[in-house]
């Protein structure tokens, strides 16, 4: 194994945690790996890796060697891809991932416009309603609703989603608009995710306080699709993010109720690996996100969804 490729090797290791999950990185067995291990433990002289039945735990000479070791291998990607990433001439699959329902509706449609630019590029997107470890699943980008946990990413911020509360127009000239959350104790409420008919609902203060309240109904369902049909067809009020109902606002097929006691907006990133900072063609298609996404969700955090 050259000296890059052992370089390679630790910092796989100090993101993986595993020997092993950083040989399947690498495409490595893991008597493999130990053994390009021990030889770069060798070579500079000191420990670099604690190991464990467990984990793997870089000692503070290995952190600071894979410190350098990312630095040096991210200009050195940079370097090599210059020839090839120009403008025109941007090549390679990017595998990126993105919640389900978001994914489809918004993501799709943008990276299909990014394809359009750039034609030696290609898209590989998973839909995934679970939380993709970037690294150990070599994915190049990832698309998040909600507060990032992985401080390890780089973190860029596209806008935010308001998580409203839309009946149909005929449910509530039927049953009322309720004013205050104590008048959805009169009504039909309409829930969707993993809580079941006895989930509470959870709403904002203006002051920025958010507070949650009991709240049962008669159909419940584990995503929004169907949730927001038996709105649409007059069975009772539902909370959506703003995405998912911002077309049936526009038709009047769905209206916002309860608006000053919103959740406060929830933030929508895009995230990739530092390894892939160097790369061109990820650089380029997070800043197309970021623009894109940023322009759809300004609709409907600004105040300016119609009532």
């Amino acid at each position: 194994m050259d000296r890059l490729a052992q370089l390679h090797l630790l910092l796989a290791i100090t993101e993986t945690g595993s020997l092993a999950a950083a040989g399947r990185r690498l495409g490595r067995s893991p008597a493999a790996v130990s053994r390009a291990l021990a030889d770069l433990e060798q070579r500079v002289g000191t420990t670099l890796v604690e190991r464990s039945t467990r984990s793997c735990k870089p000692t503070p000479s290995g952190k600071r060697l894979a410190e350098s070791a990312g630095r040096l291998i991210e200009d050195y990607e940079g370097a090599i891809s210059l020839p090839s990433e120009t403008a025109a001439a941007l090549v390679g699959t990017l595998r990126i991932t993105a919640p389900t329902g978001f994914g489809a509706e918004q993501v799709a449609p943008l990276l299909l416009q990014f394809l359009d630019r750039h034609p030696g590029i290609s898209v590989d997107l998973r839909l995934l309603d679970r939380i993709v470890d970037l690294i150990e699943e070599d994915f190049d980008l990832a698309i998040r609703i909600g507060r990032p946990r992985e401080g390890a990413l780089i973190m860029r911020a596209a806008g935010t989603l308001r998580r409203s509360f839309v009946a149909s127009p005929a449910y509530l000239e039927e049953h009322g608009v309720p004013k205050s959350i104590t008048d959805l104790a009169a009504h039909r409420l309409i829930q969707h995710g993993d809580g079941g008919n006895d989930a509470p609902w959870t709403f904002g203060k203006p002051n920025g306080a958010v507070f949650s309240v009991a709240a049962s109904g008669r159909f419940a369902v584990n995503r929004p699709e169907p949730a927001l049909a038996a709105a649409r067809s007059g069975r009772g009020i539902v909370a959506a993010l703003s995405s998912q109902v911002a077309d049936d606002l526009t038709a009047g097929t769905l209206r916002l109720v309860l608006q000053d006691h919103e959740p406060p907006p929830v933030p929508v990133s895009v995230l990739y690996p530092p390894s892939r900072k160097g790369w061109r063609r990820v650089s380029l298609l997070a800043d197309f996100l970021v623009s894109g996404l940023g322009s759809l969700l300004s609709v409907g955090t600004n105040g300016s969804l119609p009532d």
